[in-house]
């Protein structure tokens, strides 16, 4: 983001990062969500999350982890 706002605002109400433009549907603004379009875009030998229990489980409480820290992380740096 950081000098790119002007690039984001059509698409981000917020103009915040994350933003992910496909071109194949509205802009997406939340790192779940792209992770989530990311995951049912790709082809199922480059799936990030396992199908099957409980790796599935494991794997979205590391992924939920990291996006709360990315998050945290960011606010330092915006106030």
């Amino acid at each position: 983001m950081f000098g790119d706002g002007e690039k984001i605002a059509p698409h981000h109400p917020l103009v915040r990062a994350p933003t992910l433009v496909p071109a194949s549907s509205d802009a997406l603004i939340e790192g779940s969500a792209i992770l989530d379009h990311l995951e049912r875009t790709a082809a199922p030998d480059r799936a990030m999350v396992p199908v099957a229990e409980p790796g599935r489980r494991r794997a979205l409480q590391v992924t939920s982890l990291g996006l709360g820290m990315t998050e945290k992380g960011g606010r330092l740096f915006s106030e």
